[in-house]
């Protein structure tokens, strides 16, 4: 039986690594990204040649569903947005 502890849990592990992933192709990456239109992304890459990456991790199909940030992150006004939607089952 999961907790609600445990997709919390999950999500800051699977953002560790994907910040991990993000250094090792040459990006900075910051958490928890504060958006202008008021949302926040999860994690926020920047790379060298100025690319934005925006990933919004999901760790159960019901906060995959909930959640509205997707469309709210792909609207803003920016030059080179990517959006990753990462969905993972339940751990």
């Amino acid at each position: 039986m999961m907790t609600a502890a445990a997709p919390a849990a999950s999500a800051a592990l699977l953002a560790r690594g994907i910040c991990r992933a993000f250094e090792q192709l040459g990006y900075a990456s910051l958490l928890e990204f504060p958006l202008a239109n008021g949302r926040r992304a999860d994690i926020l890459a920047l790379g060298k040649t100025g690319d934005l990456v925006i990933v919004e991790i999901k760790c159960s199909v019901a906060d995959f569903r909930a959640d509205r940030n997707g469309s709210a992150i792909a609207s803003l006004p920016t030059g080179s947005i990517s959006l990753c939607r990462m969905s993972f089952p339940p751990c």
